[in-house]
């Protein structure tokens, strides 16, 4: 039995309906509709599907339930979650937010005191959050501090970061975590990795030079281990030690120690790898995401709800709307028509929403680049870019959906191909836009998965996409 074949006789039993009507009001063949319910057959076309729910009058949680499971059969149980995974990623996306929506809220001592003594025992939630957070606060006020994580992102850890992330000083912080070497999701429903990707994002709202590390264990058997203290955190006074749950843990400021555990954590990481990678420097970014895409020959997607104007610029309009006053003006003009020309060679499909393509014709703000980089086009000219959007030799494939996913004021810039990926957001706090290389092959295959089998029902026609801008 499939999960459809399963559910739907479950329907057929509980609303006492009869097949052969059934089947008849649907057009579809009776024995073929048994076949289906004994999960012999796969399931039948999505206008059966509705038709089926219309006879049967299912509400529309029912509804809701009988497609989800018509397509857990279709595509798998782990491609299904995991592709809903990655929708949900971008619809929650925000970098305007702080962690709340992602991590547990935290309560602290604010009048906690960490003794003279060479260590301290600590114990309960409570206790461990106000000890993170003041040796956290001293490091911070560190022109060089440093801080030195081994633990598991979603932890309240991020939130005690993010309450002393708006410091003057911008500090290092290294974080190792650990990624599950057995990534199958059909139980969990959930993708650890993406998960994790989504609690660290945040952090980039603050002033931390932040950098992160993985290696890959059994994530299930972590806790059953009899590790007494898994969890570490260092900064250049204090070592935390604790527990995998949390509860217990001890705080130390021996010099010795420090020392000792810094050295092993650099031996971790020596052994690590890097999740993600800062992208520095505006003209590197440029460089860094052309060399990504003409690293190698297989199709490639954008994804983002802003219309991708640049396969559609050229030097003319380059040179008309570039501020006049930016530094190397000649050499970023050069470096970008070279990009251009090397963009529109390649086999791109490019994925944007109607509300982007409506938004950038009211504003002319192109989401590529930062704001004081460039004068907003005139209307004209707006409209003429939005034209070259359907030609094909310009501009490649352009998937319009009908809907957005994600947040058009907090939007997510993705590119991706089979074996490498850049994500790209504004930072509100820095009013920066922030590149970041995805390093791990798993958020790779995810996302390239993902923009590969969107569902052509959620995208417009040409002709449909063409009658609503231009009329």
């Amino acid at each position: 039995m499939s999960e459809f074949s399963t559910v739907l006789s479950r329907f057929v039993k509980e609303k006492d309906v009869n097949v052969y009507r059934l089947a008849k009001y649907c057009g579809y063949d009776r024995a073929n509709l048994y076949k289906v319910m004994r999960g012999e057959r796969k399931p039948p076309s999505l206008e059966v599907l509705n038709l089926l729910c219309e006879y049967m009058h299912l509400s529309p949680a029912e509804e809701e339930i009988l497609e989800e499971n018509y397509e857990i059969t279709m595509v798998g149980h782990d491609n299904y979650y995991r592709r809903k995974n990655v929708m949900k990623f971008f619809s929650d996306f925000s970098m305007t937010s702080n962690l709340e929506n992602v991590l547990p809220t935290v309560e602290i001592k604010e009048d906690f005191e960490i003794p003279n003594s060479s260590y301290m025992l600590l114990r309960g939630n409570y206790e461990i959050n106000s000890a993170l957070f003041h040796i956290i606060a001293d490091e911070t006020k560190n022109q060089k501090g440093h801080i030195q994580i081994l633990a598991q992102p979603e932890h309240a850890l991020g939130n005690l970061l993010a309450m002393r992330g708006n410091t003057s000083n911008e500090i290092i912080i290294d974080h190792i975590i650990c990624l599950d070497n057995k990534p199958e999701i059909a139980y969990s429903k959930s993708n650890y990795t993406l998960d994790c990707l989504k609690h660290i994002l945040p952090l980039y709202n603050y002033n931390y030079d932040y950098n992160t590390w993985y290696y890959y264990a059994d994530l299930g058997s972590l806790g059953r281990n009899f590790s007494v203290f898994p969890y570490m955190i260092l900064t250049s006074k204090y070592v935390c030690m604790l527990s995998d749950d949390l509860q217990d843990g001890y705080l130390s400021n021996d010099p010795e120690l420090i020392k000792m555990m810094k050295e092993r954590f650099e031996k971790y990481r020596r052994r690590a790898h890097r999740l993600v990678e800062n992208v520095q420097g505006e003209i590197e970014q440029q460089y860094r995401i052309m060399g990504m895409l003409m690293a190698n020959p297989y199709p490639k997607y954008a994804f983002h709800m802003s219309p991708c104007m640049m396969a559609v610029l050229d030097r003319e309009l380059i040179e008309k709307y570039l501020e006049p006053q930016l530094p190397q003006r000649e050499e970023l003009v050069k470096v970008l028509c070279e990009y251009i020309s090397n963009l529109q060679k390649q086999d791109m499909t490019y994925v944007c929403s109607m509300e982007g393509i409506l938004q950038f014709i009211e504003t002319g703000i192109i989401s590529e680049f930062p704001k004081e980089m460039y004068q907003l086009p005139d209307k004209e000219d707006r409209m003429e870019l939005v034209k070259r959007l359907f030609d094909e030799e310009k501009a490649g494939k352009v998937h319009i959906l009908k809907k957005n996913i994600g947040d058009l004021k907090a939007e997510l810039y993705l590119c991706i191909t089979p074996e490498s990926g850049l994500l790209r957001f504004a930072v509100p706090s820095k009013n920066v836009l922030k590149d970041i290389s995805l390093e791990e092959s798993g958020l790779v295959s995810v996302f390239y998965d993902f923009c590969e089998n969107l569902s052509p029902e959620l995208f417009y026609s040409e002709e449909e996409a063409k009658r609503i801008i231009f009329g």
